[in-house]
């Protein structure tokens, strides 16, 4: 077995964004592969967000990505662009970002009404590379967008952003309709990623609300590598995926464990809502020694339910990296369609469910 280095999460970050990529740069076509189609041109789309049932909204960690507006009936993709409106109530950005130099992360939308949602955006900095952001470096925020599906294609209007605590990099996010903000940091700044891979905490769920103005960890989320994060319908729950586990917490200072469950066929990444179940997809482990595993074991691609009650996993198909797509880090079911974004690579994947 191959002994990891210590590293930061902006190494790991780094480290694992190489993982299948010098045979995807030599694949510049877009035709599908097995039983893999392509959206491509979208530069490491790591998270997912539904508008409606004909659009999704891609995130893009890589600087310069940015955020990719995905018409699932067409099958295309195009870069988002936004206009500005400042919300008084996020005051820690005087300006907005640069479009063209967004480096989206995690990403959640919550519905307002019918024609309204907004949208949350982890943002790694703009153009800085993510080295960078371990330092203090860079615009480690939270980016709140307004959303408006009135007319043909959504739009996106900046209102705002919430700055991450000195030396902590985001990872998922959600808010409540209250206007909480949770999101999750993987790594604190005094542990590794060898860390991931044994039983010691690592990382924790922090909460941003307008009257405290600053985020805080909520006592009793930590967990190993904490992750992807989706939040009950009536906002009193958070689900969070750590590197091999979900938790279901209370969204309280502290909060209170409700359940646990393993993830039995791989890692866990980004977590989402499909109708009343939660989908997870992600790497998995199957190569892998029962101790003393890295990153370099990861082979294939997972996709599970849970239930959000008691979260029971029920495995939903698993498949195979290919030259062309591989590092599968969130699932997301839709018009019989199976949507996979990837931490890295230049395209999205779909598939028909059967």
């Amino acid at each position: 077995m191959q002994t990891l280095k210590p590293l930061t999460l902006a190494a790991v970050c780094l480290a694992i964004s190489t993982l299948g990529a010098n045979a995807s740069e030599t694949v510049n076509e877009c035709s599908p592969t097995g039983d893999l189609n392509y959206v491509c041109g979208i530069k490491n789309p790591e998270d997912l967000a539904i508008v409606n049932r004909n659009y999704l909204i891609a995130s893009g960690m890589s600087p310069k990505s940015g955020l990719h507006l995905i018409d699932t009936q067409s099958k295309t993709a195009q870069r988002l662009a936004f206009t500005v409106a400042k919300n008084p109530q996020y005051k820690d950005c005087d300006t907005a970002p640069i479009a063209d130099e967004l480096q989206a992360h995690g990403i959640n939308l919550r519905k307002v009404n019918r024609n309204q949602s907004w949208l949350y955006v982890v943002n790694h900095g703009g153009s800085e590379q993510v080295t960078d952001l371990a330092n203090g470096k860079g615009r480690e925020t939270i980016e709140i967008f307004a959303v408006d599906t009135r007319h043909d294609k959504p739009t996106l209007t900046w209102q705002g952003c919430v700055k991450m605590p000195q030396n902590l990099v985001a990872n998922g996010v959600v808010a409540d309709k209250n206007g909480a903000i949770y999101t999750t940091v993987s790594l604190h700044p005094n542990d590794t990623a060898m860390d991931f891979f044994g039983t010691r905490p690592t990382g924790a769920v922090y909460r941003w609300t307008p009257h405290l103005g600053a985020f805080e960890k909520l006592q009793g989320t930590e967990m190993v590598g904490n992750n992807g994060i989706e939040i009950s319908k009536n906002g009193k729950y958070l689900y969070v995926v750590g590197m091999t586990q979900i938790a279901k917490f209370t969204a309280t200072q502290p909060a209170t464990t409700v359940a646990t469950s393993q993830i039995t066929l791989g890692l866990g990444d980004n977590i989402r809502w499909s109708g009343n179940r939660l989908v997870v997809g992600a790497s998995r482990l199957e190569n892998c020694p029962s101790t003393g595993a890295d990153f370099s074991c990861m082979t294939g691609y997972h996709v599970s339910y849970v239930n959000p009650r008691n979260l029971r996993i029920t495995p939903m198909l698993k498949g195979e990296n290919t030259a062309e797509f591989s590092g599968v880090s969130v699932a997301l079911p839709i018009n019989n369609t199976l949507w996979l974004g990837s931490f890295h690579g230049d395209r999205l994947a779909y598939k028909p469910l059967k």
